[in-house]
């Protein structure tokens, strides 16, 4: 007979104290009704969070800068790669901001958006840095080809 500090199982209906968490018969974990209430009351929150503003573009523009630099991008995939990054670097600052406000996937988007920004400022810098000795050969040639 049941008692009043006492419920059933959840799955296998055996007479349980209240403050039982786990079922001894069946090994269940039991969940009460503030658990529920827990567990939706953060979905929802979660739900009501917002996306960063600059997040998206900021990745955006990183990819970009990173992919261009195949493409001979220069100086366009230079100035996307600092927009990129300062996008993202203002974009990490508004959620350490308000932390709660945000999706913690928007704040991932912003931290991958920085490090593709510097990726991509490395590879322009160094494919710019290969254009000028390719340059400077090809001149360096020339000249002593001329000489001959």
């Amino acid at each position: 007979m049941k008692q009043d500090n006492e419920r059933f199982c959840q799955d296998c209906t055996a007479i349980i104290n209240n403050n039982t968490e786990i079922c001894p018969i069946c090994g269940k974990l039991q969940v009460t009704p503030d658990d529920v209430l827990t567990s939706s009351s953060q979905k929802i929150d979660s739900m009501n969070q917002l996306d960063l503003k600059d997040a998206k573009l900021a990745h955006t523009l990183g990819i970009l800068s990173v992919v261009l630099v195949c493409c001979n991008g220069g100086v366009i995939t230079i100035a996307l790669a600092f927009i990129g990054f300062s996008k993202g670097k203002s974009a990490i600052k508004e959620y350490e901001a308000n932390e709660g406000k945000y999706t913690l996937r928007s704040y991932n988007q912003a931290k991958s958006a920085k490090l593709l920004s510097i990726i991509g400022l490395i590879l322009s810098g160094l494919h710019l840095i290969a254009l000028v000795i390719y340059f400077i050969l090809v001149f360096a040639i020339g000249i002593a080809g001329g000489l001959q």
